[in-house]
């Protein structure tokens, strides 16, 4: 079965509004040479079973997505195609089962000079298959 973090980088990577805010989509680290901006999407936070009577009933996987980009405009339009794209997502995330995909934290936690770095959080509840 897919990982959350792969059906969510492959989600991403193809939605038109998301590829046309940035100019690459990476896992775990912006590479130095990177043109910005960019989307990185981190190691995933938490991937916890929500357990029933019977044990782990779905999965409930915590990711981060931050956008890095020199404009405050470009981190914005980027970001908001993230949102756009990801919360409320239901269905076949490329292979992940998905009940239900939403946004749980939207913030620019630090800007120096010439970076900007906007950190979006999801939770994705999802079956593992059996």
């Amino acid at each position: 079965m897919v990982e959350p973090r792969e059906a969510l980088f492959a989600l991403l990577y193809n939605d038109d509004a998301v590829r046309n805010s940035v100019t690459d989509i990476v896992h775990g680290r912006r590479p130095t040479d990177a043109q910005l901006p960019v989307l990185v999407i981190w190691p995933t936070i938490s991937n916890l079973p929500e357990r029933d009577l019977k044990g782990p009933a779905f999965w409930r996987a915590r990711l981060q997505v931050t956008v890095v980009a020199h404009e405050q405009e470009q981190a914005e339009i980027a970001k908001d195609a993230v949102i756009n794209c990801v919360d409320g997502f239901s269905g076949d995330m490329y292979g992940l089962p998905v009940i239900e995909a939403w946004l749980i934290s939207d913030e620019q936690v630090m800007q120096d000079d010439e970076v900007i770095f906007h950190h979006i959080d999801f939770y994705i509840r999802y079956k593992k298959s059996a």
